[in-house]
């Protein structure tokens, strides 16, 4: 066991980590979303070393690999055109997720263990982009899969299971001969795959939903970003809340200041209910993270106006009182995950995991995890898929309940 340890001195105590094991899945090209079940296995999803499929991992409590699959369809790349008839995103769409948000691919457990991941893929020969979503038994038998295609150009970010089993599918789409782009929030049956409802969203030029959750009442949480029209200034934050009866908007709030999400978690503690959003913010890329009630008010904001470190945001996992993150920060080498405070947004602790593997802009950490025990599970990488369980050792060690997956 590696013992890795960073101490923290800003407020009330000190907080530390260490590694309690680290695994590399040499036939992955990189990593995106992370999961745990009831039995603190771990699940991880990305791409394969080809980049022409995508894979899925199964890992035990102990870093054991259970099994493996990429038996999928292609990955899609809807930013360049060719001889064939590639699907090619708007120069804004291109700007914001060309750069920041790999391969779309994400995955969620249900009550009864069973896996479900999403992503999006080419079909016809590359003539068009698909939404996909493939739904695992615990032992890595395939339940169902289906194919979604609301546009001609889809693109599937986020998916959650609710308390009964459904799924949301977030993500957006539109065609190769406008510029606008439209958010889209699908459910479907956990049982069939069948489309139960589907919303979609314009708002501006370019909408897009990134990442998605289900609340305490069995509602869709989707955070996403709106704007286009012009400089990289125009981007602004929107969650908003879906009925999950019929999926009509219910309530929403945008966050102006060129802000653009990665992951929306929820989160109740004591009968109070809470959503955390994590991203980016401003010109330069700061970390950028928000804590909203369960009405969508703001509770506390960090990044923008309040200064934060250099970088991204990408995957968080809610650890008791702390928010687990992780992301990139600028000028650091090396694999980064953090820790904040719940209550305040308050940095409390900054994670560094070694050196990263790739001189690619892209290789970092993706998705978190946490499990029932409190420990964080990051995932991500380039040119293979590193999965990194670590302990929390602090003022409040293990404080508070686990939980909380992100892709």
């Amino acid at each position: 066991m590696a013992n890795n340890k960073n101490k923290n001195k800003d407020g009330a105590g000190s907080y530390g980590y260490e590694i309690i094991w680290e695994k590399d899945f040499s036939g992955s090209s990189g990593n995106m979303g992370a999961a745990v079940d009831s039995n603190d296995n771990v699940v991880v999803c990305g791409v394969n070393q080809n980049e022409d499929k995508g894979v899925v991992v199964k890992y035990d409590k102990d870093g054991k690999e259970l099994w493996s699959d990429a038996d999928m369809p292609g990955i899609c790349n809807f930013f360049t055109s060719g001889n064939e008839a590639i699907p090619v995103a708007p120069p804004a769409v291109k700007r914001v997720i060309g750069r920041e948000y790999g391969y779309f691919f994400d995955v969620a457990v249900d009550s009864e263990d069973n896996i479900i991941v999403a992503g999006t893929f080419t079909e016809g020969g590359g003539t068009k982009s698909i939404m996909y979503v493939k739904k695992y038994s615990p032992d890595g038998n395939t339940l169902w899969e289906k194919t979604y295609s609301p546009f001609q150009i889809n693109i599937a970010s986020g998916v959650a299971v609710d308390g009964r089993g459904n799924i949301f599918l977030a993500g957006g789409g539109g065609s190769i001969t406008s510029l606008l782009f439209k958010g889209i929030v699908l459910k479907i049956s956990g049982r069939t795959g069948r489309i139960l409802w589907r919303s979609i969203r314009r708002k501006g030029m370019v909408t897009i939903y990134t990442s998605i959750a289900s609340d305490s009442q069995g509602n869709a949480i989707a955070a996403g970003f709106t704007g286009g029209a012009g400089s990289e200034e125009d981007f602004d934050i929107m969650v908003t809340r879906f009925g999950g009866l019929r999926g009509w908007r219910r309530q929403e709030i945008t966050r102006t200041g060129n802000k653009t999400p990665t992951r929306v978690v929820t989160h109740v503690s004591d009968g109070e209910e809470s959503i955390v959003v994590v991203g980016k913010s401003g010109k330069e890329d700061s970390h950028y993270l928000l804590k909203l009630d369960f009405y969508l008010n703001v509770l506390w904001e960090m990044g923008g106006e309040q200064e934060t470190a250099q970088g991204f945001l990408y995957g968080a996992g809610i650890r008791g009182k702390e928010i687990a993150v992780s992301g990139y920060l600028d000028g650091s080498n090396e694999y980064y995950s953090a820790l904040h405070s719940l209550s305040t947004g308050e940095k409390l602790l900054d994670m560094f995991l070694g050196k990263r593997v790739s001189g690619y802009v892209d290789d970092y950490m993706r998705g978190v995890a946490v499990d029932s025990e409190n420990n964080v599970i990051v995932t991500g990488a380039r040119t293979l898929g590193k999965t990194i369980k670590l302990r929390i050792i602090g003022a409040e060690d293990g404080s508070g309940e686990g939980g909380g997956n992100s892709g």
